[in-house]
């Protein structure tokens, strides 16, 4: 089949960089991809710099709006898609995983030009495994304003360890961003989390990006 390079992609919601509900339709998208690399090879954000230190008149400092990660003549800091892309990069198995859901939730959202809203999934998922240790990773993506939980259920294993690793990234609401004043607002947590098992039921906090590590055997 024919192979694909998805190049300079981007949720444009933010500015100068992008904004939470941003990095919220980076990380569902790259929930697809994963799940389609037998044909997806490679992708890319862009733009990924941005001159933040004039950012509004005619003599501004930035060319494209979204772009990943500000800086000025001192110092930088990564969006909130910044850490969508490196909560994603390390946590890839060399298996990706047959998966299939039930009963996903909707939020409602803009219908764009004509005004109104319309319902859109607030669920977005992927699963992969890395074939050496056996270490199922899945990542889950809760677009919506309040908590989901979610029963996950594992086949195709004998048993899946009760303690695991959660790498959360998450925020008060979709407009919340990161800025040189405040570079650390919205970061990734990571803590370990137990209660796991071949079929479990976890909640998902509001406008969230979750990395979740089994170790299965």
């Amino acid at each position: 089949p024919t192979k694909i390079f998805v190049g300079e992609w981007a949720t444009r919601v933010g500015s100068p960089t992008p904004s939470m509900a941003g990095a919220l339709g980076d990380a569902a998208w790259m929930c697809c991809l994963e799940r389609n690399t037998d044909i997806v090879l490679m992708h890319c954000f862009a733009p990924l710099f941005v001159n933040v230190s004039q950012v509004n008149g005619s003599d501004r400092s930035m060319q494209w709006a979204s772009d990943l990660i500000g800086y000025d003549a001192l110092t930088s800091y990564g969006s909130p898609s910044y850490y969508v892309q490196k909560m994603f990069s390390p946590h890839a198995g060399d298996e990706v995983l047959a998966t299939s859901a039930q009963n996903l939730p909707t939020r409602a959202a803009s219908a764009g030009r004509g005004g109104g809203t319309r319902q859109i999934k607030s669920l977005f998922y992927s699963a992969t495994r890395d074939a050496a240790s056996g270490k199922i990773t899945l990542k889950i993506v809760n677009s919506s304003d309040t908590s989901q939980p979610v029963t996950i259920d594992i086949s195709g294993v004998k048993s899946v360890a009760a303690k695991g690793t959660e790498t959360v990234l998450k925020a008060a609401n979709r407009r919340e961003t990161n800025s040189i004043k405040d570079p650390k607002h919205v970061v990734p947590v990571t803590e370990k989390v137990k209660g796991l098992a071949t079929s479990f039921t976890r909640t998902f906090p509001p406008c969230s990006v979750t990395v979740l590590e089994l170790n299965a055997n």
